[in-house]
């Protein structure tokens, strides 16, 4: 009496090894390369975002520091704020209407 394929000298269990083996590699092969997908996409879409925080953070620090040296000549937070808010507001509005001036023909050019 024959044992069947499963058992026999193990190359059956070795055969179904290889094969959920590869299914295995092949799943962790397509998670990375969609997780690696999404962070460039995403980053591409944020990188925006994280340069508008830092400056944010850089700003808050200079008002902090404005503030404090000022504040003996009767300058208020107030009038500090405002200074500065115009200030960002302007740079914003120079940003903008600087890609605004850009085709969409060159704007793709440069992503490709």
């Amino acid at each position: 009496m024959q044992k069947d394929d499963r058992t026999r000298n193990g190359r059956g269990i070795r055969r179904w090894g290889t094969v959920v083996l590869g299914a295995i590699i092949g799943v962790v092969r397509f998670l990375a390369e969609f997780v690696s997908y999404t962070l460039v996409y995403l980053f591409a879409k944020l990188i925006p975002f994280f340069v508008v925080v830092i400056c944010l953070g850089i700003f808050f620090v200079l008002f902090s520091l404005l503030s404090v040296l000022l504040s003996p000549f009767g300058i208020s937070d107030q009038a500090i704020a405002a200074v500065a808010a115009v200030g960002i507001l302007q740079v914003y509005g120079d940003s903008v209407s600087e890609s605004s001036l850009e085709s969409p023909s060159s704007r793709h050019s440069s992503i490709v």
